[in-house]
């Protein structure tokens, strides 16, 4: 989770071009572990400690969740889907849901299958990536996005040097996101205090009520020797091998069609950054209100009335909560 807003940006940057082509060597992945349905949570711990990011929260534990009624399955035809609502809020915020992987990752492919995303005045939900000392393990933010935001923002925090290199523009396939901030490593020059290099997703179902209306997506994140990668599938077009639980997916089959195009790409060139700018990650989902984005007034009174925290105290907030299919990891 960015630790403060990595929008504010008034041009997407431009790049230069490189006279060599770059491509992804294809890969395959086995599904490991599955998060899903009454075993969602297992591998999972509860997070319940103050806010890093200064937000209107309580994270709560996980029985006190289930006494508040915060978790929830549904059953579908298919599956169960977990429902993770957010509460009432008290002195110390409104009651939510961090959720942390007991299990570190190093590389992989991870599929979130998301059909219902917090959305609203007030809210900042992630799905996202933290290695250990932050910044220094790295942290990926794969679903971010505050308030009444459009599009989904793909964002990566190092210690050390790291930057969107030149190459992007020559890979194939080319990425389908835009570029709005390039250096990665905290407190660069020219950019935002723990900004990060941020891509903001082409497609407008990728994000907040949108993505909701159309049933929600799957986010897929690859992270190897190579690079980053990271694609949106909305509802209507999720590949077969996904849509059909294979036990072996090897994304670079995806790319022949234009729809399965990856959204960003951070290759790791050993000039540009380097993979070891990202090692020990753990899985984290959450939902905060206000704080170091959604909070600041110049972000909040874009869309939204009033002050955060009073709209967050007062407000129901009925689209404040997760509805999750899956999340899967391969490697």
């Amino acid at each position: 989770m960015a630790r403060s807003p990595p929008s504010l940006i008034l041009a997407v940057l431009g790049l230069l071009l490189m006279t060599t082509t770059t491509t992804t060597h294809a890969r395959s992945w086995q599904l490991k572990t599955t998060h899903q349905g009454p075993s969602f949570f297992d591998g999972f711990s509860f997070f319940n400690y103050p806010d890093p990011t200064h937000g209107f929260v309580d994270y709560v534990d996980q029985h006190t969740a289930t006494r508040l009624g915060l978790l929830d399955f549904d059953e579908d035809e298919d599956d169960d889907i977990v429902v993770i609502k957010s509460g009432a809020a008290s002195a110390k915020g409104r009651s939510s849901i961090r959720l942390q992987s007991d299990t570190t990752y190093n590389q992989g492919l991870f599929l979130f299958d998301v059909e219902h995303m917090p959305a609203g005045c007030g809210t900042w939900p992630a799905i996202w990536l933290n290695g250990p000392d932050w910044p220094n393990g790295g942290e990926i933010d794969v679903v971010e996005g505050v308030n009444l935001q459009k599009r989904n923002l793909i964002t990566l925090h190092t210690g050390q040097a790291c930057e969107i290199g030149q190459s992007i523009n020559q890979h194939t396939p080319k990425p389908t996101g835009h570029v709005l901030t390039s250096k990665c490593q905290l407190n660069s020059p020219g950019q935002q205090p723990h900004q990060g290099c941020t891509v903001e997703y082409e497609s407008s179902h990728s994000y907040g009520r949108t993505f909701n209306n159309h049933g929600g997506g799957v986010f897929a994140l690859q992270i190897d020797h190579e690079g980053i990668q990271s694609w949106f599938f909305d509802r209507s077009h999720i590949p077969d091998d996904i849509e059909d639980n294979v036990p072996i997916l090897e994304p670079s089959r995806w790319w022949a069609d234009d729809h399965y195009r990856p959204a960003a790409l951070f290759p790791f060139d050993g000039i540009h950054c380097n993979a070891t700018a990202f090692h020990d990650l753990r899985i984290i989902i959450n939902l905060t209100f206000c704080g170091e984005w959604a909070g600041q007034p110049e972000v909040y009174h874009q869309d939204c009335p009033g002050s955060c925290v009073d709209y967050v105290k007062n407000a129901p907030l009925p689209e404040a909560y997760w509805r999750i299919r899956s999340v899967k990891v391969y490697q």
